[in-house]
Protein backbone atom coordinates (compact mmCIF):
# COMPACT_ATOMS: atom_id res chain seq x y z
CA UNK A 1 0.00 0.00 0.00
CA UNK A 2 1.53 3.45 -1.28
CA UNK A 3 -0.37 5.44 1.77
CA UNK A 4 -0.57 4.18 5.43
CA UNK A 5 -3.64 5.91 7.48
CA UNK A 6 -2.66 6.46 10.89
CA UNK A 7 -4.85 8.03 13.35
CA UNK A 8 -6.06 10.81 10.59
CA UNK A 9 -2.69 11.11 9.49
CA UNK A 10 -1.31 9.71 6.08
CA UNK A 11 2.10 7.97 5.94
CA UNK A 12 4.20 6.99 2.77
CA UNK A 13 5.47 3.84 2.61
CA UNK A 14 7.42 3.47 -0.64
CA UNK A 15 9.67 0.73 -2.38
CA UNK A 16 11.66 0.71 -5.48
CA UNK A 17 13.94 -2.09 -6.07
CA UNK A 18 17.43 -0.95 -5.16
CA UNK A 19 16.46 1.66 -2.59
CA UNK A 20 15.78 1.64 1.22
CA UNK A 21 11.97 1.50 1.76
CA UNK A 22 10.75 5.02 2.75
CA UNK A 23 7.99 4.67 5.76
CA UNK A 24 7.72 8.85 7.07
CA UNK A 25 4.71 10.65 7.61
CA UNK A 26 3.49 13.19 5.36
CA UNK A 27 2.09 15.53 8.28
CA UNK A 28 -1.51 15.68 6.13
CA UNK A 29 -4.94 14.53 6.85
CA UNK A 30 -6.16 15.00 3.10
CA UNK A 31 -5.78 12.10 0.84
CA UNK A 32 -4.96 13.18 -1.92
CA UNK A 33 -2.30 15.90 -0.68
CA UNK A 34 -0.78 12.78 0.87
CA UNK A 35 -0.83 11.62 -2.70
CA UNK A 36 0.73 14.04 -4.34
CA UNK A 37 3.32 13.87 -2.31
CA UNK A 38 3.97 10.33 -2.91
CA UNK A 39 3.91 10.15 -6.12
CA UNK A 40 6.87 13.45 -5.78
CA UNK A 41 8.86 11.35 -3.38
CA UNK A 42 8.43 7.92 -5.52
CA UNK A 43 9.38 9.93 -8.70
CA UNK A 44 12.71 11.34 -7.20
CA UNK A 45 13.63 7.34 -5.97
CA UNK A 46 13.50 6.75 -9.88
CA UNK A 47 15.47 9.58 -10.64
CA UNK A 48 18.27 8.50 -8.46
CA UNK A 49 18.39 4.78 -10.08
CA UNK A 50 18.63 6.29 -13.34
CA UNK A 51 20.66 9.61 -13.01
CA UNK A 52 23.62 7.24 -12.63
CA UNK A 53 25.39 10.26 -10.75
CA UNK A 54 28.16 9.64 -7.81
CA UNK A 55 29.05 11.70 -5.02
CA UNK A 56 31.91 12.57 -7.03
CA UNK A 57 29.95 13.76 -9.94
CA UNK A 58 27.93 15.79 -7.13
CA UNK A 59 31.51 17.84 -5.76
CA UNK A 60 32.87 18.35 -9.19
CA UNK A 61 29.95 19.95 -10.05
CA UNK A 62 29.77 22.16 -6.94
CA UNK A 63 32.95 23.16 -7.51
CA UNK A 64 32.58 24.22 -11.35
CA UNK A 65 29.40 26.14 -10.21
CA UNK A 66 31.39 28.90 -8.81
CA UNK A 67 34.72 29.85 -6.78
CA UNK A 68 35.24 28.16 -3.83
CA UNK A 69 37.30 28.98 -0.88
CA UNK A 70 40.19 26.98 0.49
CA UNK A 71 38.44 26.36 3.74
CA UNK A 72 35.28 24.71 1.36
CA UNK A 73 38.00 22.81 -0.70
CA UNK A 74 40.01 21.67 2.42
CA UNK A 75 36.24 20.50 3.66
CA UNK A 76 36.11 18.29 0.59
CA UNK A 77 39.18 16.78 0.63
CA UNK A 78 38.79 15.75 4.68
CA UNK A 79 35.68 14.27 4.13
CA UNK A 80 36.05 11.89 0.81
CA UNK A 81 38.84 10.90 3.00
CA UNK A 82 36.61 9.32 5.55
CA UNK A 83 33.83 8.63 3.01
CA UNK A 84 34.56 7.75 -0.33
CA UNK A 85 32.76 8.19 -3.58
CA UNK A 86 30.07 6.41 -3.88
CA UNK A 87 26.55 6.52 -6.36
CA UNK A 88 24.34 8.80 -5.01
CA UNK A 89 21.51 6.33 -4.47
CA UNK A 90 23.96 4.94 -1.94
CA UNK A 91 24.11 7.74 0.27
CA UNK A 92 22.01 8.98 3.22
CA UNK A 93 22.29 11.60 5.90
CA UNK A 94 22.80 9.47 8.73
CA UNK A 95 25.64 7.63 6.95
CA UNK A 96 27.12 11.21 6.05
CA UNK A 97 26.89 12.09 10.18
CA UNK A 98 28.36 8.99 11.72
CA UNK A 99 31.34 9.14 8.94
CA UNK A 100 31.91 12.59 10.73
CA UNK A 101 31.80 11.15 13.86
CA UNK A 102 35.47 11.03 14.13
CA UNK A 103 35.43 14.68 14.03
CA UNK A 104 35.19 17.41 16.86
CA UNK A 105 31.12 19.13 16.59
CA UNK A 106 32.55 22.28 15.17
CA UNK A 107 34.46 20.63 12.55
CA UNK A 108 32.42 17.71 11.21
CA UNK A 109 28.97 20.92 11.00
CA UNK A 110 31.56 22.68 9.28
CA UNK A 111 32.41 19.87 6.64
CA UNK A 112 28.51 18.81 6.74
CA UNK A 113 27.50 22.56 5.53
CA UNK A 114 29.90 22.13 2.76
CA UNK A 115 28.18 17.88 1.43
CA UNK A 116 24.89 19.55 2.46
CA UNK A 117 25.47 22.44 -0.48
CA UNK A 118 26.88 20.02 -2.97
CA UNK A 119 24.36 17.48 -2.30
CA UNK A 120 21.66 20.39 -3.14
CA UNK A 121 22.95 21.42 -6.43
CA UNK A 122 22.84 17.47 -7.16
CA UNK A 123 19.11 17.19 -5.74
CA UNK A 124 18.39 20.04 -7.50
CA UNK A 125 19.75 18.64 -11.18
CA UNK A 126 17.02 15.25 -10.33
CA UNK A 127 20.19 12.97 -9.13
CA UNK A 128 19.36 12.19 -6.35
CA UNK A 129 16.52 13.03 -3.75
CA UNK A 130 16.96 15.19 -1.17
CA UNK A 131 19.47 14.54 1.92
CA UNK A 132 19.30 15.78 5.20
CA UNK A 133 22.62 15.46 7.36
CA UNK A 134 21.75 15.74 10.88
CA UNK A 135 23.99 18.64 12.84
CA UNK A 136 26.07 17.95 15.62
CA UNK A 137 25.36 19.82 18.62
CA UNK A 138 28.19 21.89 19.86
CA UNK A 139 29.45 23.19 23.02
CA UNK A 140 30.48 26.99 23.64
CA UNK A 141 33.42 27.79 22.19
CA UNK A 142 36.08 28.75 25.17
CA UNK A 143 37.68 32.09 24.20
CA UNK A 144 41.33 32.32 24.89
CA UNK A 145 43.40 35.14 24.47
CA UNK A 146 46.99 35.97 25.23
CA UNK A 147 48.29 38.91 27.76
CA UNK A 148 50.85 40.84 26.77
CA UNK A 149 53.53 39.05 29.25
CA UNK A 150 52.55 35.80 27.50
CA UNK A 151 53.04 36.80 23.35
CA UNK A 152 56.40 38.33 25.06
CA UNK A 153 57.35 35.08 26.11
CA UNK A 154 55.82 33.42 22.69
CA UNK A 155 57.40 35.88 20.70
CA UNK A 156 60.91 34.31 21.06
CA UNK A 157 60.01 30.98 20.68
CA UNK A 158 58.21 31.56 17.03
CA UNK A 159 60.72 30.91 14.37
CA UNK A 160 61.47 33.88 11.79
CA UNK A 161 58.93 33.68 9.34
CA UNK A 162 55.87 32.51 12.08
CA UNK A 163 56.51 35.25 14.31
CA UNK A 164 56.22 37.76 11.21
CA UNK A 165 53.47 36.28 10.44
CA UNK A 166 51.75 35.91 14.12
CA UNK A 167 52.19 39.25 14.43
CA UNK A 168 50.95 40.47 11.43
CA UNK A 169 47.86 38.83 12.82
CA UNK A 170 47.70 40.28 15.82
CA UNK A 171 47.83 43.67 13.91
CA UNK A 172 44.81 43.10 11.85
CA UNK A 173 42.74 40.29 13.35
CA UNK A 174 43.15 38.10 10.26
CA UNK A 175 42.56 34.28 10.01
CA UNK A 176 45.15 32.13 9.40
CA UNK A 177 44.68 31.29 5.70
CA UNK A 178 43.96 35.04 5.01
CA UNK A 179 47.66 35.65 5.82
CA UNK A 180 48.85 32.58 4.58
CA UNK A 181 47.03 33.19 1.33
CA UNK A 182 47.89 37.21 1.36
CA UNK A 183 49.47 38.33 -1.43
CA UNK A 184 51.13 42.04 -2.88
CA UNK A 185 48.04 42.49 -4.98
CA UNK A 186 45.77 42.79 -2.51
CA UNK A 187 47.92 45.10 -0.48
CA UNK A 188 47.99 48.85 -0.57
CA UNK A 189 50.60 50.34 1.15
CA UNK A 190 50.71 53.89 0.12
CA UNK A 191 46.97 54.19 0.96
CA UNK A 192 47.68 51.64 4.26
CA UNK A 193 44.79 49.09 3.60
CA UNK A 194 44.64 45.52 2.09
CA UNK A 195 41.79 43.45 1.53
CA UNK A 196 40.53 39.56 1.63
CA UNK A 197 38.69 38.58 -1.37
CA UNK A 198 35.16 37.25 -1.65
CA UNK A 199 36.19 34.05 -2.23
CA UNK A 200 38.70 33.17 0.64
CA UNK A 201 36.44 35.28 3.51
CA UNK A 202 34.51 33.55 5.67
CA UNK A 203 31.54 35.56 5.23
CA UNK A 204 31.73 35.58 0.85
CA UNK A 205 32.45 39.19 1.20
CA UNK A 206 34.90 41.21 0.67
CA UNK A 207 37.19 42.22 3.05
CA UNK A 208 38.88 46.03 3.30
CA UNK A 209 41.46 45.90 6.20
CA UNK A 210 43.00 49.49 7.49
CA UNK A 211 46.56 48.50 8.44
CA UNK A 212 47.73 49.50 11.61
CA UNK A 213 51.93 51.26 12.01
CA UNK A 214 52.63 47.70 13.31
CA UNK A 215 51.03 45.72 10.25
CA UNK A 216 52.36 48.37 7.57
CA UNK A 217 55.99 47.73 9.52
CA UNK A 218 55.84 43.90 9.24
CA UNK A 219 54.82 44.27 5.53
CA UNK A 220 57.26 46.51 4.51
CA UNK A 221 59.69 44.01 6.02
CA UNK A 222 58.13 41.30 3.40
CA UNK A 223 58.83 43.51 0.51
CA UNK A 224 61.29 41.06 -2.10
CA UNK A 225 61.24 38.13 -0.67
CA UNK A 226 59.12 36.85 -3.53
CA UNK A 227 57.05 38.13 -6.12
CA UNK A 228 53.29 37.37 -5.78
CA UNK A 229 53.07 35.77 -1.89
CA UNK A 230 53.93 38.37 0.85
CA UNK A 231 54.83 35.56 3.53
CA UNK A 232 57.35 32.99 2.88
CA UNK A 233 59.31 30.48 3.93
CA UNK A 234 62.49 29.40 2.38
CA UNK A 235 61.74 31.31 -0.62
CA UNK A 236 58.17 29.66 -1.16
CA UNK A 237 54.83 30.83 -0.07
CA UNK A 238 53.80 29.53 3.53
CA UNK A 239 51.16 26.45 2.97
CA UNK A 240 50.90 25.86 7.03
CA UNK A 241 52.81 26.35 10.30
CA UNK A 242 50.90 23.57 12.40
CA UNK A 243 53.80 21.42 13.44
CA UNK A 244 56.35 24.16 14.24
CA UNK A 245 53.34 26.80 15.90
CA UNK A 246 52.58 24.03 18.27
CA UNK A 247 56.08 23.23 19.23
CA UNK A 248 56.46 26.75 20.01
CA UNK A 249 53.67 27.20 22.53
CA UNK A 250 54.60 24.28 24.07
CA UNK A 251 58.12 25.49 24.83
CA UNK A 252 56.31 28.84 25.73
CA UNK A 253 54.33 26.69 28.57
CA UNK A 254 51.16 28.24 27.01
CA UNK A 255 47.66 27.01 28.02
CA UNK A 256 49.00 23.49 28.44
CA UNK A 257 47.20 20.08 28.73
CA UNK A 258 47.71 16.72 28.56
CA UNK A 259 47.61 14.80 25.55
CA UNK A 260 46.96 11.54 27.51
CA UNK A 261 49.81 10.03 26.56
CA UNK A 262 53.17 9.50 28.29
CA UNK A 263 56.51 9.83 27.44
CA UNK A 264 59.46 7.28 28.07
CA UNK A 265 59.80 8.08 31.61
CA UNK A 266 55.95 7.89 32.81
CA UNK A 267 55.66 11.54 32.25
CA UNK A 268 52.40 13.44 30.55
CA UNK A 269 52.96 14.88 27.00
CA UNK A 270 51.61 18.06 27.11
CA UNK A 271 50.02 19.91 24.11
CA UNK A 272 48.38 23.58 24.44
CA UNK A 273 44.91 24.18 23.92
CA UNK A 274 46.15 27.26 22.21
CA UNK A 275 44.87 27.84 18.52
CA UNK A 276 46.17 30.29 15.91
CA UNK A 277 42.85 31.41 15.58
CA UNK A 278 43.05 32.47 19.79
CA UNK A 279 45.23 34.88 17.91
CA UNK A 280 42.13 36.69 16.55
CA UNK A 281 40.84 37.01 20.06
CA UNK A 282 43.39 38.09 21.61
CA UNK A 283 43.75 41.16 18.50
CA UNK A 284 39.82 41.51 19.66
CA UNK A 285 40.29 41.90 23.70
CA UNK A 286 43.39 43.98 23.52
CA UNK A 287 41.65 46.25 20.95
CA UNK A 288 38.69 46.36 23.26
CA UNK A 289 40.99 47.14 26.95
CA UNK A 290 42.15 49.75 25.21
CA UNK A 291 38.89 51.38 24.49
CA UNK A 292 37.61 50.13 21.22
CA UNK A 293 33.67 50.56 20.81
CA UNK A 294 32.30 47.03 20.33
CA UNK A 295 30.29 48.41 17.05
CA UNK A 296 33.52 49.64 15.92
CA UNK A 297 35.24 46.32 16.88
CA UNK A 298 32.77 44.72 14.50
CA UNK A 299 33.27 46.49 11.33
CA UNK A 300 37.38 46.09 11.61
CA UNK A 301 37.06 42.42 12.58
CA UNK A 302 34.37 41.97 9.56
CA UNK A 303 31.79 40.00 11.91
CA UNK A 304 28.54 39.99 10.57
CA UNK A 305 26.52 40.13 13.72
CA UNK A 306 27.30 42.49 16.58
CA UNK A 307 26.46 39.48 19.36
CA UNK A 308 29.48 37.87 17.74
CA UNK A 309 31.71 40.69 19.47
CA UNK A 310 29.74 40.93 22.90
CA UNK A 311 32.12 37.99 24.20
CA UNK A 312 34.79 40.52 24.47
CA UNK A 313 32.51 43.12 26.28
CA UNK A 314 33.73 42.13 29.47
CA UNK A 315 36.79 43.50 29.27
CA UNK A 316 35.65 47.07 29.14
CA UNK A 317 33.47 47.78 31.76
CA UNK A 318 34.31 51.47 31.14
CA UNK A 319 31.26 52.10 28.89
CA UNK A 320 28.54 51.67 31.53
CA UNK A 321 30.24 52.70 34.53
CA UNK A 322 28.80 56.37 34.07
CA UNK A 323 25.42 54.44 35.17
CA UNK A 324 26.20 52.80 38.04
CA UNK A 325 25.29 55.63 40.88
CA UNK A 326 21.59 55.74 38.82
CA UNK A 327 20.11 53.45 40.90
CA UNK A 328 21.23 55.45 44.72
CA UNK A 329 18.24 56.70 46.47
Amino acid sequence: MALRKRGEIYWLDISVRGRPRIRETTGLTDRQQAQEIHDKRKAQEYDVIKSGKTLGDAIKLWLKIKPRSSKETSAIKVFLKIYPNRPVADINGIDIHDALMCKSASNANRIRNTIHAALALATARKWCGEIQIPKREESKPVTRFLVKNEWEVLRHELQPHVLAMATFALATGLRLSNVTQLQWVNVNLEKRFMWVEAKDAKGNKVISVPLSAMALDILKQQIGKHGSYVFVYNNKPVRSVKTSWRKSLVRAKLHLVPTGKKDINGKDIMKSAFRWHDLRHTWASWHVMNGTPIAALKELGAWSDLSLVDRYAHLSPEHIRQYVDNSNV
